[in-house]
């Protein structure tokens, strides 16, 4: 069990890190939550963001630099919000959201009650003519 900050940054996050994430967020030891330019794969985001969506004690989630990196993740990350009741802070700079994934996230944050500070949502505006990562996805 992981239990205070978590902090990780650059690495391949493997199924069992996920798992203890998750586990450690669930049993509330957790109030800060930082996996900056980290990757991982679809599975074990998802059981990251269970993690986040069921926590009481997390209040700053940084995702920086391209863990939300497709629609999918956003929704996941999306439907963690709408369940988590504890975030204060949620920095998501440098994720390429687009326009589809920065509205999936800004609905979910407009009916969390708590969160009050989003340090640097989107890095740039994209490009309509330029394709990113799901930006013009429908």
């Amino acid at each position: 069990m992981l239990v205070g900050s978590i902090q990780i940054s650059g690495s391949q996050i493997s199924a069992l890190q996920a798992k203890e994430i998750s586990q450690s967020l669930v049993d509330h030891h957790v109030p800060s939550l930082t996996l900056r330019k980290c990757r991982t794969k679809d599975k074990s985001y998802r059981t990251i963001m269970k993690g986040i969506g069921k926590t009481k004690a997390l209040i700053q989630l940084n995702l920086n630099l391209g863990l939300v990196s497709s629609k999918n993740r956003a929704y996941l990350l999306s439907d963690a919000l709408l369940l988590n009741r504890s975030l204060t802070c949620l920095f998501l700079h440098g994720s390429k959201l687009g326009d589809k994934g920065t509205m999936i996230v800004c609905e979910a944050l407009a009916r969390h009650p708590q969160v009050r500070l989003i340090i640097e949502l989107l890095i740039r505006v994209p490009d309509p003519h330029s394709p990113s990562n799901f930006a013009n996805e429908t």
